[in-house]
């Protein structure tokens, strides 16, 4: 049986833990307190818990954890992923109060990163295939990202909705380009928790 995405980014996760767990913290304390009250969106993203698959776990003789992404405040791991591209920027000085955050996306990382311009008081500007649904679209726009369909073409296409992205991001004054693929603070963002 094939296994669905979910279970996929599940196996990830676990690989994940598995080979650097020594190197990812824990939340809240030495045993995890994700009761505490958190400072806003940003300051619940990534304070999601580890939780012990007690049968695998048992069967294997070893700790199997899976990390529940879904408990970010926006109910997915692409919250993590906006929340450290911005901050990177952020502390990089490339991105000052009132600024722009321009993304290429297809839907999960910009709606990640509309909550997370919501709570920073960011404009957001989101390039998107044409072949996205309108309720991804209308959920965007009702979170008061600026949406701009474009047509779907091939990524070495220079109309690629990345390359308008990147384009425009460059156009305008205090303004950056996420670039979600290729921004290594989109990768960190899984080993570290939020501040």
């Amino acid at each position: 049986q094939k296994p669905t995405n979910k279970t996929y980014l599940s196996f990830i996760y676990l690989k994940i833990w598995k080979l650097f767990g020594k190197r990812m913290s824990v939340v809240g304390g030495e045993k995890g307190n994700w009761n505490a009250i958190k400072e806003g969106f940003n300051g619940s993203v990534g304070r999601t818990p580890l939780i012990r698959l007690s049968k695998l776990s048992q069967e294997t003789g070893c700790n199997i954890l899976a990390k529940a992404e879904l408990q970010n405040p926006g109910g997915s791991v692409k919250d993590r992923a906006a929340y450290f591209i911005i901050k990177d920027a952020e502390e990089k000085g490339l991105l000052k109060p009132g600024g722009t955050v321009v993304e290429g996306t297809a839907g999960n990382t910009g709606i990640g990163m509309a909550h997370v311009c919501n709570a920073s008081g960011y404009k957001l500007v989101i390039f998107m295939p044409d072949t996205q649904s309108k309720e991804k679209i209308d959920l965007l726009r009702s979170l008061g990202a600026d949406v701009r369909p474009v047509p779907a073409v091939p990524f070495n296409n220079p109309d690629n909705y990345n390359h308008q992205a990147r384009r425009h991001a460059e156009s305008l004054p205090n303004a950056i380009w996420g670039n979600q693929f290729d921004n290594v603070a989109n990768r960190e963002g899984h080993f570290l928790v939020c501040d």
